[in-house]
């Protein structure tokens, strides 16, 4: 992990809002410069297991597009399966994880506290990674 680099998640959205949040996150990445995009599936998408880190490169703009792609192809479901998107900017790398929650990983400030600000807006818990398997829940007065 690069320095300066923070990692942030929620527990399970429903399935209805992670689109919503799918489409806030590309907005932000839009706010940062972000032109193109690594779009990966992991685990729990219906793919044999030497193509489950299979992916393709967007513009931002092409993400819902591809996933609604993958979703009509019976390859994953937005909430139900590991989603990658990985950027050069900022060290931005988002995941919507198999267990419907979201990571977001940046060095990007704003991004971090307008995310977790949103998240715990709508009575999420926000955790922070302080290091590799141990997360630690954010008081809202740390975000």
């Amino acid at each position: 992990m690069r320095t300066g680099t923070r990692t942030i998640g929620t527990n399970e959205f429903p399935s209805t809002r992670l689109m919503q949040e799918l489409q806030w996150l590309i907005g932000a990445l839009g706010q940062q410069g972000v032109e193109r995009v690594v779009l990966e599936h992991g685990w729990g998408s219906s793919l044999p297991p030497d193509e489950v880190w299979g992916g393709a490169e967007c513009a931002p703009s092409g993400i819902v597009e591809l996933i609604s792609e993958w979703e009509e192809q019976g390859v994953l479901k937005l909430g139900g399966a590991d989603i990658t998107i990985d950027t050069t900017v900022h060290g931005t790398n988002i995941v919507f994880t198999h267990h419907g929650g979201i990571q977001l990983t940046t060095e990007d400030k704003r991004l971090i506290r307008s995310a977790s600000a949103r998240w715990a807006e709508m009575g999420y818990e926000v955790f922070e990674r302080e290091a590799p398997g141990k997360w630690k829940t954010l008081d809202p007065g740390e975000i």
